[in-house]
């Protein structure tokens, strides 16, 4: 800029300016919140100048980095810093191209938004974009879930989804956990599954072999199955299956049967296939058969036949326990046996059962066909049936020596068939040592059973033993235990047998379920004390204070058993939720025995306080432990259902201290959550308010735990560390009620959060509170376990209830407890407007140099501006320059304002004006100003309508004399090239300038002036004078110089002359052509070119002649035709005027018109008297 003022005031000129092209219109900008934007435009010369200047922008926040530029074409760098801003805020503003000889503004848009995921569906803006986004690829939705900028998708409103997302987001989250977040934010349905078939039996199969299993679900979305086996032939191929496996909507779940391991008979197995929302069951039955039977062709005649086999097993029991008549055992049996012997003819073994069922009910004839029929079909004597054969005619034949000679044989079939059970069995009766010694045949059959054997037929034999003589048993081992609880199935424990075991069981040391069973079955046959007593002991050694042995202890009480912890015992069993009278015994025991754990201490008191009407005597008695119960298990800061009916009954206003008030913070908000789903093993909680979640283990279904407020969540969590908002099912219950308390409880512990949350969720913000609730919310906003977004959502609704309140604070303090980033821009303009309203200027400053003045009315801009300009530390500062600009150009300013905008702003040269006028306006020193926009309207030729009076200050203030000179020489040049309007005043100060400073077109911008100001052109003849003198003595002639009185045109020689003239590029060569009749050829001369390129041709025409003409240039070796005209003398002379130019033409005129004939001649005569007179007088050169 410094060089083109001095070229100007040196009189050097650019007759050429470039022309700026830009490479865009407008820029719009999307800008991330908090992210820098970088970005570049491009400048381009239209005609190959050379372009040179400087960039400035309206806002602050948008920085030019290579402000100053030059060239033919300069791309131009910005970076816009977006710090502070949210998204919705648009920024809109100038780049100010200042360049040689033009100014232009480049606008732009800005819009600030959240870093949003770009993805394969496009970009996503919302969870509703992100669940079509999980739908179409859930790899790529995880990866954007388990990114920092999923939250951005969350929207301010959705409360929920952002607690949703804190608790199930955590670090090792899995597809599992964004599913559940899609499904608890309503976004998809839950993936179900359906089986093709719940149950599947095969038959005989003879090798392993893989089967499978369809599965099919209609939803979309990620799913995991886990598949057990409850049998060990049943093996699924894969335990853990995810979507991936699947097929479309189709699974295929294989599993394998192994043959080795399945038994002769039916072999069931389980296959659970277990999701997150469903547990779904598949049966498999295999049937293999026994190696000496033939498989029935059909599955249902097989089944049949397993269920006969168990009929003749059952009834042969209840037989020999006399629970049925041998009449009916007989006719049953046969029934069956006559089945199996058409079934399988081959098999002698039915037949033999037969003449068994024959013999004992005496049919002994018919008894004996059979067995005489078997003696001829049985041809291996070494056979199982040979074996049974024979012990059956032992029942025919009494005699030891046969029967000897018979057990000899069964002996060696022993040693042949040494696995087969059924030999074992007839021996039981063939030995005779076993007829004799009870106790020895007890032992044997007790071996055979230990050894594996698990016939129902040994145990009913073991039993039939014991029912005889139950001293044989003599402890409690496993064998007995078994054989017991055989029994008890069977309902035939006697009342001897329960004798003995009362005996045998008060000895055991060690708790065994089996054995209780057994126990109990005993008392139903010998309900007497001494059994009672033994269970009731046995329970308590065994710890066993499930509600489901509450009756034992109930009883033992009821009958007065002398037992050591019974009485805690029936404590401990008694059921929490159940409300009943206790046995005064009890009421007596604890008021002076307090050896109970709190629970069951809760449990006995809440008993007592339900029978309060019935039994108030014993109320009394307890009340005052009671109360002290109470008061202590709150500083343990205890809770389950009982305590909280004690704490409701017991708690008072008087019982409230510091350290009280601190545990109710918690106990006063429990609840009780009952979970329905087994896999539940802990539960987390997000409080909207809190910074941190917690979690809570469930111990046995249930969980107690604190809720502050209904802005809440829970999620569930199983055993693999899955979180879930709705795939389990639970309940939750409300233990208290805090109202009651909460008012007392912040006064004593006001550094407890929970009684404000609480009370801030169930007061709303438009009530009015006094000064004490204030002070109270203070200080809720000042703890730390309070979440950041929860404090600045407060902040700003707290400090409108102290307005309305009429309530001072001190806002700055207030200031240091949020984070106002994350306040939305409503908030963050009332913060500043507040801050504006209290003269926090440098906070409020702070806030718009941070987060933007959007929204911000003139007013307070101008009162946060005008206050910071006037302080040294602020000196020369870019955004208070901005600040500045804003509040002036919304029309709301003061002096300092003013004074700091005159001393530091940079823009167009009309909004540098209009800072001019104001500041004059305020009376304000506007030297530096003004020279600033001189120098810039200069360089980029920006005119404006009060640019003279700018001129005009800045010389009456004392202006250097180059930027005078170059305002002069320019506007000189702009008027008489350019044919700028200049003023009376611009003329003034140029005819005033010293001669030596008087440029060529200063002078002849004089003389253009003088020339069409004839008012003014006696007051300067002189200087006209001087003028044209000068510059007709140099061939410099103009058409306006016609227009100066006749007598100077006279007196410098183009009185008699018409001029063409035509403007063109300087140094251009520019030819007129032109002839005098239509029918004559063109004449061609150059034109002369007097200045700036003004090129000019003169003629001498006579009244009435035409000269027809054009003017051309040569481009590219071509004629280029610039303009076409035709000029006609029509000159009217003076009467005074007598020169023979005037002669010529008033002859013409004469001749033409037929005027006076006689008054021509004269004229012709006087013409050749001058012209004579000139030859003689004046020499040719």
């Amino acid at each position: 800029m410094r060089r083109r003022i001095y070229n100007l005031a040196n009189g050097k000129f650019e007759y050429e300016k470039p022309e700026l092209l830009l490479s865009t219109d407008r820029l719009e900008l999307k800008v991330v919140e908090g992210q820098n934007y970088k970005g570049s435009f491009t400048i381009r010369s239209g005609n190959g100048l050379p372009l040179r200047g400087v960039i400035y922008t309206s806002d602050v926040r948008m920085e030019c980095m290579n402000p100053q530029f030059e060239g033919e074409e300069v791309h131009i760098q910005f970076e816009f810093h977006s710090e502070g801003l949210m998204e919705g805020n648009i920024q809109k503003g100038e780049f100010y191209i200042i360049c040689n000889q033009n100014e232009y503004n480049l606008s732009f848009v800005v819009n600030i938004s959240k870093l949003y995921p770009k993805t394969s569906i496009g970009t996503i803006r919302s969870i509703y974009e992100f669940a079509k986004l999980a739908a179409k690829d859930k790899n790529e939705a995880y990866e954007i879930f388990t990114s920092p900028m999923f939250v951005n998708l969350i929207k301010e409103e959705e409360v929920r989804e952002r607690m949703l997302y804190e608790g199930l987001c955590r670090p090792g989250a899995g597809m599992q956990d964004m599913e559940e977040f899609l499904i608890a934010c309503k976004q998809k349905e839950t993936v179900l599954l359906t089986m093709d078939e719940k149950s599947k039996e095969y038959c005989d199969i003879t090798q392993s072999r893989k089967e499978t299993l369809v599965l099919r679900k209609r939803e979309w979305g990620y799913l995991e199955l886990e598949i057990t086996s409850d049998a060990s032939f049943l093996h699924p191929v894969k335990k853990q299956m995810t979507t991936a496996d699947f097929i479309g909507s189709m699974l295929q779940v294989e599993y394998l049967i192994e043959k080795e391991k399945l038994h002769a008979g039916k072999n069931y197995g389980k296959l659970t296939l277990k999701s997150p929302y469903q547990t779904l069951e598949h049966t498999v039955c295999v049937y293999q058969k026994e190696q000496r039977e033939a498989v029935p062709e059909k599955w249902e005649e097989h089944t049949e036949l397993s269920k006969m086999k168990c009929r003749l097993t059952e009834s042969y029991i209840r037989f020999r326990l006399k629970q049925m008549t041998l009449g009916e055992w007989v006719m049953g049996s046969n029934e069956i046996l006559d089945h199996f012997i058409a079934a399988f003819p081959s098999e002698h073994w039915y037949g033999l059962m037969k003449a068994q069922v024959l013999l004992i009910n005496r049919q002994r004839q018919e008894a004996e066909w059979i067995l005489d029929e078997k003696k001829k079909t049985i041809t291996d004597t070494k056979s199982v049936a040979w074996a049974y054969y024979l012990y059956l005619t032992t029942l025919l034949i009494r005699e030891d020596s046969y029967a000897d000679k018979v057990l000899k044989n069964v002996e060696d079939i022993c040693r042949v068939h040494n696995k087969d059970m059924r030999l074992v069995w007839i021996l039981l009766f063939l030995r005779g040592d076993y007829a004799k010694n009870a106790a020895l045949k007890y032992y044997a059959i007790r071996e055979q059973v230990m050894g594996g054997c698990t016939s129902p037929y040994f145990y009913l034999e073991a039993y039939l033993l014991l029912e005889k003589e139950p001293y044989i048993m003599t402890e409690m081992g496993e064998f007995e235990c078994r054989l017991l609880l055989w029994a008890c199935r069977k309902h035939a424990i006697t009342k001897e047998l329960a004798i003995q075991v009362t005996h045998l069981a008060g000895d055991l040391r060690t708790y065994e379920e089996r054995v209780y069973k057994i126990l109990c079955g005993c008392y139903e046959i010998y309900p007497q004390e001494e059994l009672l007593t033994v269970i009731c002991a046995y329970l308590i050694k065994g710890q066993k204070y499930d509600t489901l042995y509450h009756h034992w202890y109930e009883e033992g009480i009821t009958a007065d058993l002398r037992l050591a912890g019974l009485y805690e015992a029936f404590v401990y069993s008694m059921d929490a939720r159940e409300v009943r009278q206790v046995p005064k015994m009890v009421q007596m025991y604890f008021r002076y025995h307090s050896s109970l754990p709190y629970a069951q201490k809760a449990a006995l008191y809440v008993n007592i306080i339900a029978n309060k009407e019935s039994q108030p005597s014993v109320y009394a008695s307890y009340e005052r432990t009671m109360e002290r119960f109470a008061l202590e298990q709150i500083l343990e800061r205890h809770m389950d259902d009982n305590l909280a009916v004690i704490y409701d009954t017991f708690l008072t206003e008087n019982m409230i201290q510091n350290e009280t008030a601190k545990a109710l913070g918690q106990l006063l908000f429990y609840h009780k959550l009952t979970c329905f789903d087994k896999d539940a093993v802990r539960l987390y909680v997000v409080h909207r308010q809190l910074k941190d979640g917690f979690s809570v283990s469930i111990q046995n279904g249930t969980a107690y735990f604190p809720i502050y407020s209904s802005d809440y969540v829970i999620l569930l969590e199983d055993r693999k560390g899955n979180r879930y908002a709705s795939g389990m099912e639970y309940q939750l219950e409300k233990l208290m009620r805090p109202g009651r308390f909460i008012k007392k409880c912040m006064e004593q512990a006001p550094e407890c959060e929970s009684f404000f949350i609480y009370q801030l969720d169930k007061k709303p913000f438009h009530e009015e509170l006094d000064e004490k609730e204030l002070e109270l919310l203070r200080r809720f906003l000042r703890m730390d376990s309070v979440s950041e977004e929860y404090r600045t959502y407060l902040f700003p609704e707290i400090i409108r209830l102290h307005q309305v309140n009429q309530v001072n604070l001190d806002i700055r303090e207030y200031l240091k407890r949020i984070n106002p980033s994350m306040l939305n821009q409503s908030a963050r303009k009332y913060m500043v407007e507040l801050l504006v309203d209290r003269h926090a200027y440098r906070e409020a400053y702070a806030w718009l140099q941070r987060y933007g003045i959007e929204e911000i009315d003139a007013v307070r801009l101008a009162a946060v501006a005008g206050s910071m300009a006037g302080k040294e530390e602020y000196a020369d500062e870019e955004f208070l320059v901005y600040l500045c600009a804003e509040a002036f150009f919304g029309g709301k300013y003061d002096e300092a304002i003013l004074k700091y905008l005159c001393e530091n702003y940079d823009g167009s040269t009309k909004r540098l004006g209009e800072i001019w006028q104001a500041a004059k306006q305020f009376g304000i020193e506007t030297y530096g100003l003004e020279e600033h926009i001189l120098i810039q309207l200069l360089y980029s030729t920006e005119y404006m309508e009060y640019t003279e009076e700018i001129f005009e200050s800045y010389c009456r203030n004392g202006g250097k004399e180059i930027i005078k000179d170059a305002y002069l020489n320019y506007f000189s040049q702009a008027y008489f090239v350019e044919h700028m309007v200049i003023s009376e005043r611009f003329f003034r100060h140029l005819v005033e300038r010293p001669e030596e400073k008087q440029i060529l077109v200063c002078r002849l911008a004089i003389l253009k002036y003088l020339a069409s100001h004839k008012d003014k052109q006696e007051e300067y003849m002189e200087l006209s004078d001087t003028y044209l003198a000068d510059f007709t003595a140099e061939k410099i002639y103009f058409s306006f110089y016609r227009r100066f009185p006749v007598f100077l045109q006279q007196k410098y020689g183009f009185y008699d002359k018409v001029f063409i003239e035509y403007q063109n590029r300087r140094g251009n060569r520019v030819f007129l052509h032109y002839r005098s009749g239509e029918h004559d050829e063109y004449r061609t001369m150059e034109m002369k070119e007097a200045y700036g390129g003004i090129f000019i041709s003169d003629f001498l025409l006579f009244f009435g002649e035409n000269i027809q003409y054009y003017v051309s240039q040569m481009r590219e070796e071509k004629e280029q035709i610039l303009e076409s005209n035709q000029i006609t003398g029509s000159m009217v002379c003076e009467e005074q005027d007598k020169s023979r130019y005037t002669l010529l033409n008033q002859l013409i005129t004469q001749t033409i018109l037929e005027e006076d004939i006689k008054k021509t001649k004269e004229m012709m005569i006087e013409y050749e008297e001058q012209q004579q007179l000139c030859k003689r007088l004046f020499e040719v050169l």
